[in-house]
């Protein structure tokens, strides 16, 4: 009965969450396309640029084995090689440092703009609601932050369980090890980043950040992680197919350019539409999870911010300070 009530709240939550793109057409429809635009911008000149550089060094690589071992072209061709190599990696940590900065502040104006929408009592200008963002933005940084720090500590232990396996055990049954163990850890981890996304609609919608914010989701998510996990879930398995189309996109010689840019156009319309609607679905999640644990949300659009009835600030509102 309990999981039959959880798993009607989640239909629930699908249902509502598109009618937020209807309450306010406008405003989402801006930040839509603001984040296909800004998206757009910072994937395809790294998707074109991993191409070209793949390609060079597999060139150089060419060279590398044409030439004779430890002679001075060799090494030349070898250390021009490093550099590159070297060079490569400087690139693709600059983008995902850039690509990470845009990410989150574009979910910080996601989260803001449909707890504006949900709630009905007052609207915001698409101009103030990214002040509002860029000015909060340091909280879900912070947070964002300490959950990247469990999720990679997370991966680092499943790492020390597979390694030594791979060290011990015949390629055959590594393989049929390596699946038995995946299969509950990506459960287990789709399980815990329930509280990590919760954290972080917290750490935009209140005046709280990092272990703060991770302690008060996992407060307020009890009795409802199934819920959240079922809303995981769906989102998980829908980017995995988006990142499978992602990497066939990636096969240099799979498609010429006009549909390679088509492609690659279509895959980021589509994922940045499924991450605007997982935001405004957890969002929606937050809302749910205040009102079971009896904690009401009372929004004061005149003034810069409204307040809960636990006395936390609620950021919404369309007046910046």
């Amino acid at each position: 009965m309990e999981f039959f009530l959880l798993f009607s709240g989640f239909l629930g939550t699908l249902r509502e969450t598109p009618k937020i793109f209807f309450k306010n057409g406008k405003l989402m429809a801006s930040i839509t396309l603001t984040t296909l635009v800004l998206y757009s911008l910072i994937y395809l000149p790294n998707i074109f640029s991993i191409k070209l550089l793949t390609r060079y060094l597999l060139k150089k690589e060419q060279l590398v084995l044409l030439s004779t071992p430890a002679s001075p072209e060799f090494n030349t061709i070898l250390f021009h090689l490093k550099q590159d190599l070297g060079i490569f990696i400087e690139v693709q940590w600059t983008y995902l440092i850039i690509s990470s900065v845009f990410s989150l502040f574009l979910s910080t104006v996601t989260i803001f703009g449909s707890a504006v929408i949900h709630e009905g009592k007052g609207s915001i200008s698409f101009k103030n609601l990214l002040l509002k963002s860029l000015k909060s933005w340091k909280r879900p940084l912070v947070t964002w932050f300490y959950t990247t720090l469990l999720g990679s500590g997370f991966f680092c232990l499943f790492s020390l369980i597979v390694l030594p396996l791979a060290l011990i055990v015949q390629t055959s049954t590594f393989y049929v090890f390596l699946i038995l163990l995946a299969i509950p850890a990506s459960i287990l981890y789709v399980h815990m980043s329930v509280v990590w996304t919760l954290a972080l609609v917290i750490s935009v919608l209140e005046e709280i950040c990092g272990n703060e914010a991770i302690g008060k989701a996992a407060q307020i998510v009890k009795g409802m992680k199934i819920h959240g996990f079922l809303l995981n879930l769906i989102f998980t398995a829908i980017f995995s197919i988006l990142a499978e189309g992602m990497r066939w996109i990636g096969i240099p010689e799979a498609m010429t350019s006009f549909k390679l840019i088509f492609g690659c156009i279509l895959i980021i319309s589509i994922s940045c539409l499924v991450m605007i609607v997982r935001l405004v679905a957890y969002t929606l999640f937050y809302f749910q999870c205040k009102k079971t644990h009896g904690e009401e949300v009372e929004l004061q659009v005149n003034v810069g911010y409204s307040k809960l009835a636990t006395n936390a600030s609620l950021l919404i509102g369309e007046n910046v300070p």
